[in-house]
C-alpha cells in the first residue's frame, strides 16, 4: 500500500478529480489529505468523497506546502508507515530485480 499525502488548500473542487485519479492509476494507494484548521469547504469536500485526511493544527496560510508534508510524515510514521520505503523481489543470487533491470539499460 502506497501512502500518498496531498497538501491541499482552498480547492475543493479538485479533492475528487485527485481520488479518481488515484484509483484509476492501478497501484495500491492510501490517500491522506492533509488540510488546514479553518478551511471549511475543503474539509467537507474531503468528508463527502469519504476520503482520510489530517487536520494541521496551525491556522490556514498561503505556502505551507512543506510544513504540511513535514506534518504528515511525522503523522505516518507514528502510524507504521515509512517514506520512501521501496519492496523489491529477490532472485536466486541474492540481487534485486530493480537493480539487474537498471543494469541491463547500463545505469548501474
Amino acid at each position: 500500500m502506497i501512502a500518498v499525502l496531498l497538501p491541499v488548500l482552498n480547492r475543493p473542487q479538485r479533492v475528487q478529480p485527485v481520488l479518481d485519479s488515484l484509483r484509476l492509476s492501478g497501484y495500491p494507494v492510501r490517500p491522506f489529505f492533509i488540510c488546514s484548521f479553518g478551511d471549511t469547504a475543503e474539509i467537507q469536500a474531503v468528508e463527502a468523497a469519504r476520503a482520510e485526511y489530517l487536520l494541521v493544527p496551525w491556522p490556514a496560510a498561503e505556502g505551507d506546502y512543506a510544513r504540511k508534508i513535514n506534518y504528515g510524515l511525522g503523522t505516518r510514521r507514528s502510524r507504521g508507515f515509512s517514506p520512501g520505503r521501496t519492496i523489491s523481489t529477490s532472485t536466486p543470487s541474492g540481487r534485486s530485480r530493480r537493480w539487474q533491470s537498471r543494469r541491463r539499460r547500463g545505469s548501474g
